[in-house]
């Protein structure tokens, strides 16, 4: 189903009325602008991954438009329990846009060279094709988000 323009309009206002709103606690921010840019692209799942520097890892906030807590995980259950899911920095897509800071669109997931099949095996989901970008503040790529 195709969104009218109003319908559009109106959910980017809803996202700018959270960036002031909800300042106060990143996260919840975090995921709220994920599930309206999901319902706005028709994506069938969203996530926010931060860096880890610390153990240069890429570190899951938001998955599935949910918040993430910090337990860690390693059962094929993590996402839909709200655990956090971790993936080594130079791993998929989603490392190569942490290490680039370039966007990538990727049509055919599993037939991408850089694709990182972790995930889906850890989630059971099947990625058929992703819309991945860096997050940046003024030192560079604090995070990937990907549709």
């Amino acid at each position: 189903q195709q969104l009218s323009s109003r319908e559009r309009t109106q959910a980017l206002l809803k996202v700018a009325q959270n960036l002031f709103t909800r300042f106060d606690n990143v996260h919840v921010l975090l995921r709220e602008i994920m599930q309206e840019a999901r319902m706005l692209t028709q994506a069938e799942m969203c996530s926010v991954f931060l860096v880890d520097k610390v153990t240069n890892e890429l570190v899951a906030k938001v998955f599935d438009g949910t918040l993430v807590d910090k337990e860690e995980i390693n059962s094929k259950t993590a996402a839909d329990k709200g655990r956090e899911i971790r993936i080594p920095i130079n791993k998929g897509i989603a490392g190569h846009v942490a290490m680039t800071g370039k966007l990538l669109n990727i049509k055919d997931a599993y037939s991408h060279p850089l694709f990182y099949r972790g995930v889906d095996d850890d989630t059971g989901f099947i990625t058929r094709n992703i819309l991945c970008f860096p997050i940046k503040d003024d030192t560079g790529v604090i995070g990937i988000a990907q549709l």
